[in-house]
């Protein structure tokens, strides 16, 4: 079930990508052959207009033919709606919409999280103490409240607790403890974290708590939240090129689908934060100047800005055919890493 929803899911994000290119070709005037839902054979369709709009077999994704754009055979529509023929504006808005409304879906579902669901944030209440360890040792129980550290109050629980106690490798710390209404201290040693060399820890979960956001507060945390996505997304771009990210450290379109399967599952809040942070990837990625990518079809159109004229026809045409050899064999790459990389990443997830 995980796998389904996860696909529907990707194919929303690609619905929305399309649903931009649709509505910006219209209000730009530009003609659009055919609105499809979904992919694969066509089962059913209706006509308004010039345009067909159809729904397919495979409810994943969907495209848009744009007049003159799409080399639609025995094509019979104005020269007035055809693509070529509108303003440069209007092409370039008609061409970027696919991106900026992924983008803004990403940034609609993280407000809506950050809002209506809101997100789990660490509290100052022990949830579970290890076995053996130094808050063992002296007493420390599931269901304690962590209030202060050296006489410091605890008011920010990751920076407070985790961060201080961090610091503090083998340097016995005062922590002061809420049990039942009582407060109370202890000396503590932390000891070193195998997992972090060199910081502190004293052997303590500490337990999660849902905050929901005002409306406004979501809506600048949706906005950062967003901008941190598009960053991102570029530096892996960057890194991918550069060589800092191993192919190994990628996921295509098959771990995509694995990591949200595992995210549905697991955290319903992660299920949605994935499906942004895809949608808002999407959005930054397409918009790189390759050929076959909208970027590419932008850069096109800077180019024949810049030049006063379109490029010759023939050579368009080899440089995207090249374009469609080398993304081809890229995704054959990406496919077949994530085939490989299947049950280390489900290690990795489940850990």
């Amino acid at each position: 079930m995980g796998i389904i929803i996860s696909l529907l899911a990707l194919g929303i994000v690609i619905f929305v990508h399309e649903m931009g290119h649709l509505i910006a070709a219209k209000k730009s005037g530009v003609g659009v052959h055919e609105f499809a839902v979904g992919m694969g054979p066509r089962i059913a369709s209706k006509k308004w207009g010039e345009t067909t709009y159809s729904l397919r077999a495979f409810p994943f994704g969907g495209f848009v033919k744009l007049a003159g754009l799409d080399n639609e055979p025995n094509e019979e529509i104005p020269d007035s709606l055809k693509f070529q023929n509108k303003p440069m504006l209007n092409r370039m808005i008609t061409i970027a919409a696919g991106s900026f409304f992924n983008i803004v879906f990403g940034f609609l579902l993280f407000i809506g999280i950050f809002c209506l669901i809101g997100v789990p944030q660490m509290n100052n209440t022990i949830s579970k103490v290890m076995v053996g360890s130094p808050a063992a040792s002296a007493g420390l129980k599931s269901g304690d409240q962590i209030v202060a550290i050296e006489s410091i109050p605890v008011h920010t629980p990751k920076k407070d607790i985790i961060e201080t106690i961090q610091k503090h490798k083998d340097e016995p710390i005062t922590i002061w403890i809420k049990r039942d209404g009582d407060t109370f201290s202890k000396i503590i040693t932390p000891v070193e974290n195998p997992q972090l060399a060199g910081k502190g820890m004293i052997g303590v979960v500490m337990g999660q708590s849902t905050h929901r956001y005002s409306p406004i507060a979501a809506i600048g945390k949706g906005a950062q939240t967003t901008w941190l996505s598009m960053k991102m997304s570029l530096m892996g771009f960057k890194q991918l090129f550069t060589g800092a990210a191993k192919l190994k450290d990628m996921a295509g379109p098959i771990g995509i689908i694995q990591i949200a399967s595992f995210e549905f599952h697991d955290n319903l809040v992660g299920f949605f934060f994935f499906m942004a942070t895809i949608s808002i990837g999407l959005g930054v990625i397409n918009m790189m100047p390759f050929p076959v990518l909208d970027g590419g079809h932008f850069t096109f159109l800077i180019l024949e800005t810049l030049r006063g004229k379109p490029l010759n026809e023939k050579t368009e045409t080899i440089i995207t055919n090249i374009a469609v050899v080398l993304l081809i064999s890229f995704m054959a790459i990406i496919v077949v890493n994530d085939l490989i990389q299947w049950p280390n990443r489900l290690n990795f997830l489940s850990k």
